[in-house]
């Protein structure tokens, strides 16, 4: 599958609004950024090898803390993000994650940005926040 430049943009449009959704955004824009920090974590799996992408996944939730953090909620949007953009567990095949929305491949930006390549649509993303400003989002 070839790297959609909006991918990324999408992966960070959808995270952020997950969250808004499901843990509001004062727990993000918390003065202690715990949260805030662990969310961003989430989204730097954008720029880690593909083939270390779950992995990696898999070593942020064990070694964080984020139940303390936010709790129950941080859990949804660690579920959503497992089912939409890693792939959850599967149950009859051994180590074998579900199929994806969106595979890894097409949302990891991490060779584009060692070869010096956009990781985005910019005119894209410059439209979305010029169209945020206007209906005051």
């Amino acid at each position: 599958m070839p790297i959609s430049l909006d991918a990324f943009f999408h992966l960070s449009q959808c995270l952020w609004h997950k969250i808004q959704t499901l843990c509001s955004t004062a727990a993000y824009q918390e003065e202690d950024g715990e949260f805030g920090t662990w969310a961003r974590c989430v989204l730097s799996l954008a720029f880690v090898p593909v083939d270390d992408d779950v992995a990696s996944f898999e070593t942020l939730i064990a070694n964080s803390d984020f139940h303390r953090v936010v709790g129950e909620r941080t859990q949804y949007l660690v579920d959503y993000f497992e089912d939409t953009w890693i792939g959850r567990l599967h149950r009859r095949r051994a180590g074998g994650r579900r199929n994806l929305p969106f595979p890894i491949r097409s949302w990891n930006v991490r060779e584009r940005t060692i070869q010096g390549h956009r990781r985005t649509n910019s005119i894209r993303e410059g439209w979305h926040h010029k169209m945020n400003k206007l209906v005051g989002i």
